[in-house]
This record gives structure tokens, C-alpha cells and sequence, in this order.
């Protein structure tokens, strides 16, 4: 057992290497010494952000000492990925509801907000042509966009605890609760917590994204498709965390699922 926990801390050592060296050029052309994307501070008031979020922003800057580079991270994000940013306030607001639903205390869901709206950050160092809606990949595209968490948690700077805490989100997001998910194959508890409710929330956002937001029958369908993963794809708690928040915000008149 001790020879194949050996390989297997090697492999991923190895794993780890490759991919820093691929996502190393993008991260050092993203950030503030390597120039490029951003150079000045730029005032989160800028941001396109619903009023409630707003909020959990400001008390993630004041509170918690977000680091000013991070605002503009979200601002770039903002501006160069208008579907990506809007795909991320909108797990970011699911997530506040969740976290409201759980009774969490305002400088958690301040963090877990922020860390939403930076959960896709890495498409930042991805080519656009990948960004466009739709799009069918090949295998390559997809090798391509599954680097997109670690460069995410490679824009985040900082020896802060908050620092350390979005960087593991961003990078464990597209994690599975079976370990079939990736970067790294992680699995249950060994995921983080704001990553295991993240990756469900953004994953029904993205089974309703092109319905309208009055079509129950969708947003049904999409709740039955996150129970079912529930165990395999996702951590029931939060599966059951998520139908709750979504049951108790529904329209007066509808059906819940």
C-alpha cells in the first residue's frame, strides 16, 4: 500500500508540474508584475452586480481585506466575458440564497460570494474562440478548457487565509464527489465546502441558462437532474441545501419540484 500511495503522490506531483508550466505563461500575462490584462486599481462600484451582491462585496472588501487585484480580476472578467460573468453572478446569487436559506453568517456568505463571481476566472487565460456559447468541442477543447481552474487559482495572489480559501475553491469547483471530476480526481470530503455547493449551483444555472426564468417546467427538470447526481457527481448535502433554497424562493402560484 505504501508503494502505490508513493506512485500515486508522484503521478500527481508530476500532473501538477505539467500543468503549471502550461498555465505559467497565461498567469504571469494576467497579473499586475507580468502587465498585461489590468495595471490600475479600479473601484468594485463598477461592477455590473445585482444590488443584494453588491452588498456581500462590500463586506468581503471591508470585512475581509479582498485584495485590490481581485476586484480587478472580476472587473476584466466583466467586461472581456459578458456570458461568463453573467453565468457567475448568478451562481453567486444562488449561492447568497443558499447561505441566507442555511442561516450562514454574513462574512462566510460574503466569502462564498466572492469566491462564485471568481469560480470561472481562469477563462480569462482561455482563447475566446472557446468562449463562445455553444460551441462544440473536440478533445483538445476540452483539454484546453479544464485548465481553467487552475489557472483561476493561479490569478489569485496573496497569503491572506481568504487568499488560500478562493484559490481552493476556484481550483476544486469542477470536482466530483465520486472522483470523477478534475483537476485532480478529488473526492469527498477532501473537496472544500464552498467548492462541492459552487459546482452544484453552477450546474443548474447552466441546465436553465437559455429558458426563461419563468419556466417551471425547466428548472424542475433541472433540480431532477442535480438529485439524481446527487452521490456521484455532487455532495447530497448540498444538492438538498440548493432544492431547499430554490422551493422556498419559487413564485407564489407555483408547483415546487
Amino acid at each position: 500500500m505504501a508503494t502505490c500511495n508513493a506512485q500515486t503522490d508522484g503521478q500527481v506531483t508530476r500532473l501538477k508540474l505539467i500543468k503549471r508550466q502550461r498555465y505559467g505563461r497565461v498567469v504571469a500575462r494576467l497579473t499586475p508584475n507580468g502587465g498585461g490584462l489590468y495595471s490600475s486599481a479600479m473601484d468594485f462600484t463598477a461592477l455590473p452586480l445585482q444590488p443584494a451582491l453588491r452588498l456581500h462585496v462590500r463586506q468581503a472588501l471591508l470585512g475581509l481585506a479582498v485584495p485590490e487585484t481581485l476586484v480587478e480580476l472580476l472587473n476584466r472578467f466583466a467586461l472581456s466575458d459578458p456570458h461568463g460573468w453573467g453565468h457567475s453572478e448568478r451562481v453567486a446569487a444562488l449561492c447568497a440564497g443558499v447561505c441566507a436559506d442555511l442561516g450562514v453568517s454574513e462574512p462566510r456568505t460574503a466569502a462564498l460570494v466572492v469566491a462564485a463571481l471568481l469560480h470561472d476566472i481562469g477563462r480569462l487565460g482561455v482563447s475566446n474562440e472557446l468562449l463562445v456559447p455553444d460551441r462544440r468541442f473536440d478533445d483538445a477543447d476540452r483539454a484546453a478548457m479544464r485548465l481553467h481552474p487552475i489557472i483561476g487559482a493561479g490569478l489569485i495572489r496573496g497569503a491572506s487565509p481568504l487568499a488560500a480559501s478562493l484559490r481552493r475553491t476556484v481550483r476544486e469547483h469542477h470536482e466530483h464527489w465520486d472522483g470523477g471530476g478534475y483537476p485532480y480526481g478529488l473526492s469527498g470530503e477532501t473537496i472544500g465546502v464552498g467548492a462541492r455547493l459552487i459546482a452544484v449551483c453552477e450546474a443548474f444555472d447552466a441546465m436553465i441558462d437559455t429558458a426563461p426564468s419563468s419556466n417551471n417546467d425547466a428548472r424542475g427538470a433541472a433540480l431532477e437532474e442535480l438529485k439524481r447526481a446527487a452521490g456521484s457527481q455532487f455532495e447530497p448535502r448540498s444538492v438538498a441545501a440548493v432544492a431547499r433554497a430554490l422551493s422556498r424562493a419559487q413564485p407564489a402560484g407555483a408547483t415546487a419540484r
